[in-house]
This record gives C-alpha cells, structure tokens and sequence, in this order.
C-alpha cells in the first residue's frame, strides 16, 4: 500500500516491487538454485523439505526453529539463520496477532484476567521459550534464552527492519491475491512485470 499518498493502492507492481520480485524468480529460473517442486509447495511442504535436508534454505519465522527440530531432532545445531537479503534496504515483515474480546462474550472480566495473564513479562518469557516466537514485549529478548541462542538474537536482531503488514480490512484478500500471483512469477512463464500488474489491479479493486 502507498502510505506516503495516504491512500489504499497498491504499489508492488512499482520498480522496486518488480525488480524484487524478479531477483527471487530469477534464482528459481535463471539460475536454477530451487529443486524442482519447491516454488509451488506450501509452507508444511517446504517445512518437511527442509527438515528432511531436501531443501537447503527457505525464508520463515522463528517458529519454525521448534517445528523443524520436532520433525527431525538430529538436526540440533546443524542449521542456522540469518538475515533477509539486502537490495536498497533489509527489510522483514512485521505482523501481531491480537487478543480480542466479542462484545458478546459472557465472562469479559474473566477474558481480562486471562489476556494480562498470558501477556505479562513471565508469561512472555515462558511462551518464548517454548514456541521460539518472538515476544511482542521487548523486554523479552533481554532473557538469557533469547541472548544466548544465536538464532534467535538474528530474529531479534530483524526486528529492526520490520515494515508492518498495511492495516486495513481487506488484508486477508490481498494476501491471498499476492500470494497467488507471487507464486506465478516464481513459475517464470510470464514477464514479472505483467503478473505484478495484473495483481495491484485486482487489489485495487478491493478499494473501490
């Protein structure tokens, strides 16, 4: 979305969108450093890909670190992470997940309790050290766990570069739309800039 504008368009088909775009079709394409398979498998597929040293490197979260030592253990300190690719600027994507209350819930005080509970500063520390999520508490990556974890101080360390997810209601559209064309480019059999296009005109339908 172009924020600078204060208005909800898409701006991925841009130059800067495209020529990122291209960079990751072209490792697939051009030089051909992606097994076959792995630019149309989804995020379970790739994950088991990579735990059963099928794959070499994919982008993911830190969540991951637990899902792929759970689907293959002896791969304990035999991989690593590091940061997102540097064109212009890094850049990684930032996103929350939020507690929410229905209007209609029955026990709202309850719920309360239950969000300051799982929230507050040992909770946080606990959670992180059992999900190898990030906290949304800064504080956090202060712990032990986190500073002594060379993996998880890189995560730390990329949320310098968070660009937040555009906060807007159509957002689980858009996602699904981009995901879809995203996954095309990857494919190759058509110019980037085309696909891109096609893409920022059915967001910016949304808008309308």
């Amino acid at each position: 979305m172009n924020r600078h504008l204060r208005v909800n368009i898409a701006a991925f088909n841009k130059p800067e969108g495209v020529t990122a775009t291209q960079f990751y079709a072209d490792l697939a394409n051009k030089y051909k450093v992606c097994p076959p398979g792995a630019t149309e498998a989804d995020f379970e597929a790739v994950t088991n890909q990579f735990a059963n040293s099928q794959v070499g490197m994919f982008i993911s979260g830190s969540w991951t670190i637990s899902g792929v030592l759970a689907r293959n253990p002896d791969l304990e300190g035999k991989f690593s992470v590091c940061l997102p690719p540097k064109g212009v600027r890094r850049a990684s994507i930032g996103g929350v997940n939020p507690w929410c209350i229905p209007r209609q819930a029955k026990n709202k005080e309850a719920a309360v309790k239950y969000i300051e509970f799982v929230c507050n500063y040992e909770s946080q520390c606990a959670f992180t050290e059992i999900t190898s999520r990030m906290p949304t508490n800064p504080e956090v990556n202060e712990i032990d766990y986190v500073k002594n974890n060379p993996m998880l101080k890189v995560f730390a360390e990329a949320m310098d570069y968070l660009l937040w997810r555009p906060a807007v209601p159509q957002y689980s559209q858009i996602d699904v739309i981009v995901q879809e064309f995203v996954q095309e480019a990857l494919i190759g059999q058509r110019p980037v800039k085309d696909i891109l296009d096609e893409a920022a005109e059915r967001v910016n339908k949304l808008f309308e």
